[in-house]
C-alpha cells in the first residue's frame, strides 16, 4: 500500500498515511531490468502503472493522473515496443522505443521536469533511446493510487507513438486507447521508482 506508516506505524518515521510514491511537481524515473521472452508474439501488456482517477461531478469529467510503462503488441519474435506514458487530466505525453526480446534490458523511463524541457525520456542499456517530441509543463501529478506491477488499466496515448516511418517520424494523427490484453509475461528485476 502506498501510504506512509500504515503497515508498521510504530517503526515508521512518517505515519500520516499520505502517499510516498508521489512526485507532484518533481521529476521522476522508473528503473528496472526487463526481460521479454523471445520466439513468440506478445499482446498489449502493462509492466508498471500508477494511476489515480479523481471522480468529478457530472459537469466536469474525471481527472486522471499518473504513469504507465507498457509493452505494445508485437508479431516479431525478436523485438517489441516499450511505451511510457504520463497523464494529468487531458494532458498526455508518451515515448516509445524498440527493445530486444530474449535478453535483460536495463530500462530507465524518466519524466524530466526541468524548466524548459518537460519531456519523457527512455534510456535503454544506459543510452538515451528516445525523447518525446512533445513537451508539456503539467500541473502537480498527485498520484495517490497504488503502484501496480504486471497489470493495469486502459490509457489514452497521444498521436504518433506507434506508426513510425523510415526517418523515425510519427505518422498517426489521432490518439488511441491502449488496452492491455494480458497480464505481463516476462521478468522484472531491480525495480526502482524515485523522484527528485
Amino acid at each position: 500500500k502506498n501510504a506512509a506508516g500504515t503497515v508498521y506505524p510504530d517503526f515508521s518515521k512518517l505515519n500520516d498515511g499520505q502517499p510516498v510514491l508521489n512526485p507532484k511537481l518533481k521529476a521522476f524515473s522508473n528503473e528496472l531490468q526487463l526481460h521479454i521472452p523471445t520466439g513468440s508474439t506478445n499482446d498489449n501488456q502493462i509492466i508498471l502503472q500508477k494511476i489515480f482517477t479523481e471522480n468529478s461531478s457530472l459537469r466536469f469529467p474525471d481527472k486522471t493522473s499518473g504513469f504507465t510503462l507498457a509493452v505494445s503488441a508485437s508479431d516479431s519474435p525478436n523485438s517489441c515496443r516499450l511505451v511510457f506514458c504520463v497523464s494529468s487530466g487531458s494532458a498526455n505525453l508518451a515515448a516509445s522505443a524498440s527493445i530486444n526480446k530474449g535478453i535483460f534490458n536495463h530500462v530507465c523511463a524518466t519524466f524530466d521536469r526541468t524548466p524548459g524541457i518537460n519531456k519523457l525520456k527512455i534510456f535503454l542499456n544506459q543510452k538515451l533511446a528516445f525523447t518525446s517530441s512533445e513537451a508539456f509543463e503539467m500541473e502537480s501529478l498527485d498520484m495517490k493510487g497504488d503502484l501496480v506491477i504486471g497489470s493495469g488499466t486502459s490509457i489514452n496515448i497521444p498521436p504518433g507513438y506507434f506508426q513510425i516511418d523510415a526517418l523515425g517520424r510519427t505518422t498517426d494523427d489521432d490518439s488511441i486507447s491502449f488496452v492491455p490484453q494480458q497480464t505481463f509475461s516476462g521478468s522484472i528485476d531491480e525495480l526502482r521508482f524515485f523522484h527528485s
